[in-house]
């Protein structure tokens, strides 16, 4: 029953208030152009503003998100001018994978391609959808990135995950009162996203609801995430790719 107890109030503590620092370095996985700014954009915004190097890794082409008069290859190119501009507004660096929205699979050649990434630019600290999210880019993100680390992951490394279709529970919350006008505009610049779904909308909602949080005075807005070192990551999405019988 002590052991019961303890693992219960372990996994109600109220998440920590983190302050962004100096002296890291931020790789940023989005399985779409406009989740690194609907998820943890705030949160970027901050570790430009002290120094920090931010490199967006976009992992799908986006193609599912357009209107019935576009073809394929028109949101294709405009999503991903759409992304370079708010990484060039940002001040941050990005590549793009290209893997096809909606239908792809953690395939080798993109392994390797995110392995290269990584080698080349260093992160202390990695940002990806949570694992129990909803949409289904968003799990093959994980398993695209645990096939990355599963065998050589760096045990310093800090993995924050963040939320974009579907709530987690946090253990760290970082306030964007600040930073919540500029998260609005860097979203602004994904026009053809927003002519089909109210995302600033759904993006205050969420970010004021997270005041609860911690309810501090002058805080209006907060981004959450479950963070973890790259250790405790792989043995957490093991456990979750065990027990939905996935193969890797």
């Amino acid at each position: 029953m002590q052991r019961i107890l303890e693992a219960f109030s372990d996994t109600h503590k109220r998440p920590q208030l983190m302050k962004i620092t100096t002296g890291k370095r931020v790789l940023v996985l989005a399985p779409h152009p406009d989740d690194e700014i609907i998820g943890p954009g705030g949160t970027i915004v901050k570790h430009i503003e002290v120094g920090n190097p931010v490199h967006i890794v976009f992992i799908t082409d986006g193609s599912k998100g357009r209107s019935r008069e576009q073809t394929i290859e028109e949101i294709v190119e405009i999503r991903m001018m759409e992304a370079a501009t708010v990484c060039e507004q940002l001040g941050a660096t990005y590549s793009f994978l290209g893997c096809k929205d909606g239908d792809y699979i953690p395939e080798e050649t993109k392994r390797r391609q995110l392995i290269d990434i990584m080698e080349e630019f260093q992160p202390t600290d990695v940002f990806i959808p949570h694992s129990h999210d909803t949409h289904r880019d968003h799990f093959m993100t994980n398993l695209l990135f645990f096939a990355c680390i599963k065998e050589n992951g760096n045990a310093e490394r800090m993995i924050w995950e963040y939320e974009v279709w579907a709530p987690l529970r946090p253990n760290t919350v970082v306030n964007i009162t600040k930073q919540f006008h500029r998260k609005q505009e860097l979203l602004s610049f994904y026009e053809s996203q927003l002519k089909l779904i109210s995302y600033q909308e759904i993006m205050a909602g969420l970010n004021m609801y997270r005041v609860s949080s911690i309810p501090i005075r002058g805080i209006t807005h907060m981004e959450a995430f479950h963070r973890s070192d790259e250790q405790r990551y792989v043995e957490k999405l093991t456990r979750q790719i065990t027990n939905e019988q996935i193969e890797v």
